[in-house]
């Protein structure tokens, strides 16, 4: 018998973002959301959402039933979000998908119009979209780079229902993404940050505007605000470094002419803990 790795807790945006800081992504560090939804149960089966037996039923359902080591990282109903196993560990959800993608199934059967048309179904959506926006900031990925289910080669199944468009679904991350952003620099051009790390606080001007995002250099970054980094590499589309025995990564955005590579100031400011704001 597998044994998955468990959570089952209900977790609001803020205390999800809380969680995801505390934990170190090594063997399995996604780059996507894969989207799935439950189908059976739909919402006519669960009409006040996913109760705690229900999780464990489905912890049984996938551990002594399907004998799978993992299963999928979230379950999405019109009460909030579910951390259903360990997001640090690599879930069971979608064959080809399951090695660098989080899975996130949703309360419903999108096949159904009569799920799909249900008041519920918008709220589910619109609590998946903010969740999906929520990862897509924390680990650094676009969300255009969300999958379906259907999406998988090795699939012949609709999910998440053959109702759900893509197009419109992702506009829809991408909208609760950029209020997560929080950034109109449509009239910036290399902006000034107050940049704040425990003692150090510094004055940073090295900066460029890409797709309305502010990125910065990362080595001369880290020579500035954190000085005891050592080791910086680039790996594929991140970097690398070490604080003491800690490490830490972030995505490449980009790559100039002299070879320097730019990440997101967000990006390595959330991984820093580091604050920063326009002067």
């Amino acid at each position: 018998m597998s044994t998955i790795p468990y959570v089952g807790k209900r977790m609001t945006l803020v205390e999800l973002k809380r969680y995801l800081k505390n934990l170190r992504f090594t063997s399995f560090d996604p780059s996507f959301v894969t989207i799935h939804h439950t189908a059976n149960p739909d919402l006519n089966d669960r009409t006040k959402g996913f109760s705690a037996q229900h999780l464990l039923n489905l912890k049984h359902h996938y551990e002594e039933i399907q004998g799978w080591p993992g299963a999928p990282h979230f379950f999405v109903d019109d009460r909030g979000i579910i951390v259903f196993q360990e997001l640090n560990k690599r879930g069971v959800h979608a064959k080809s998908f399951n090695r660098n993608s989080w899975g996130i199934e949703m309360l419903g059967n999108y096949d159904s119009t009569s799920d799909f048309l249900n008041k519920r179904a918008e709220i589910v959506f619109q609590n998946t979209a903010e969740l999906v926006a929520l990862l897509c900031e924390f680990k650094g990925f676009k969300p255009d780079s969300l999958k379906f289910h259907r999406d998988d080669p090795k699939t012949t199944k609709t999910c998440p229902g053959k109702l759900i468009l893509k197009k419109p679904f992702v506009e829809r991350v991408e909208a609760e993404y950029n209020k997560i952003l929080g950034e109109d620099v449509s009239d910036w051009s290399n902006p000034i940050f107050r940049i704040k790390y425990y003692d150090t606080e510094v004055i940073w001007d090295k900066t460029k505007v890409v797709n309305n995002r502010t990125l910065v250099p990362i080595r001369k970054f880290l020579d500035t605000v954190t000085p005891k980094y050592s080791k910086l590499i680039k790996i594929g589309k991140k970097v690398y470094w070490n604080i003491g025995l800690s490490v830490y990564s972030t995505q490449v955005a980009e790559v100039d002419e002299n070879g320097a590579s730019w990440v997101y100031l967000r990006d390595v400011c959330n991984v820093l803990n580091a604050s920063f704001e326009k002067i």
